[in-house]
């Protein structure tokens, strides 16, 4: 609760001033932080042919957010950055083949393009019309649900959800973090609405809650699955009792793109009358 608390403190300034370069450098933060551990955890951080590059990527990615208003011309620009990355790993793997594996080398891959362009969403959304507030969707998402599930599991958990992967979560726990995200939405809605002087469309605000809470929850598993292969607890102890960077926003690397395409697929997705 206490690194919650600070860490809220900290990141509050940034959503403030999130018009400004402000919130592309908290994502360029999160991402080049998660992306480090995820390198460690494949023991690739301190082989910097390979480390350097890849956080080279993860910094440059978010910068494209601001100069393209499209969100197709973003993604062509995060395609091309990272083929040339992919391209170089896998051609320093095969100098380095008898040090690393190149299953790491694609698992790695894989989840520096899924962290950075995840990140990348939340300032995409930002962009959007009445981004300022819609953006903030994908932290409740995240968030309420996972701390939701979390008491909820602690108090009623009786019936483990996928104990291979993650062997604390409990069906109970999956249903209170479905329940609190589509409240949470709907409570939001109702504020922004009135602070917009506009009309809230609540059906689609409670659907939107229970599909983020779902993937946020994905999101958290999938996060729990790669710790499982690597066989640790946690991806780093930079955040004390929540572990590193990686363990605190797993499901927002999940909800951003998830909110993102809702809006990039549907163009009658409306959250506001």
């Amino acid at each position: 609760m206490i690194t919650a608390i600070v860490g809220t403190l900290i990141i509050i300034p940034f959503f403030w001033f999130s018009d400004t370069y402000a919130l592309i450098f908290l994502v360029q933060l999160v991402a080049c932080l998660a992306a480090g551990e995820m390198l460690n955890c494949a023991g690739m951080l301190k082989t910097f042919s390979i480390s350097v590059p890849c956080e080279a990527a993860v910094l440059a990615v978010p910068v494209f957010t601001r100069y393209f208003v499209s969100g197709v011309s973003f993604f062509v620009a995060a395609e091309i950055i990272f083929f040339v990355l992919a391209f170089y790993l896998l051609s320093v793997s095969v100098f380095l083949k008898n040090k690393i594996q190149v299953s790491d080398t694609a698992l790695v891959f894989i989840m520096l393009f899924y962290i950075t362009v995840s990140m990348s969403c939340v300032v995409m959304l930002r962009n959007e019309e009445h981004g300022e507030y819609i953006y903030f969707l994908v932290f409740i998402s995240a968030w309420f649900s996972d701390s939701a599930a979390y008491f909820t599991g602690k108090t009623f958990g009786k019936h483990k959800l996928i104990p291979s992967v993650s062997p604390k979560k409990t069906v109970e726990g999956a249903i209170g973090g479905l329940v609190a995200c589509v409240i949470a939405f709907l409570v939001y809605g109702c504020i922004i609405g009135n602070v917009l002087n506009l009309t809230p469309n609540y059906l689609l605000f409670a659907v939107s809650g229970l599909l983020m809470s779902v993937v946020s929850m994905l999101g958290d598993l999938i996060a729990s699955l790669v710790k499982r292969y690597y066989e640790i607890k946690d991806y780093g102890n930079l955040l004390p009792g929540h572990g590193g960077v990686l363990d605190r926003f797993d499901s927002v690397f999940a909800t951003a793109p998830f909110l993102m395409l809702l809006f990039t697929l549907f163009n009658n997705f409306t959250l506001f009358k």
